[in-house]
């Protein structure tokens, strides 16, 4: 299972994390502790969001930053359900 769940608290965070089989990581910071379920479900499209990103052939793969309006539109999305 590629979702790591619940890392540790820092203050009044809540860190969760999520690595793909490619060893891409994701982590999430969120003010109140969810449900397992809730946040595997959103690492999951997040990872897609991801995936679709990479296959893009114009996408650059060098940088460490995803400059990609429909990437960031996908996640605000993803973020919005949760809330």
């Amino acid at each position: 299972d590629m979702f790591i769940g619940f890392l540790c608290p820092v203050d009044d965070w809540q860190l969760y994390g999520y690595m793909t089989n490619t060893r891409i990581k994701f982590v999430a910071v969120v003010r109140h502790r969810l449900q397992d379920a809730q946040l595997r479900d959103f690492f999951v499209k997040l990872h897609a969001a991801y995936v679709d990103y990479i296959f893009n052939c114009f996408a650059p793969l060098d940088t460490d930053k995803i400059n990609s309006k429909r990437f960031d539109a996908a996640v605000e999305k993803y973020v919005m359900s949760i809330n």
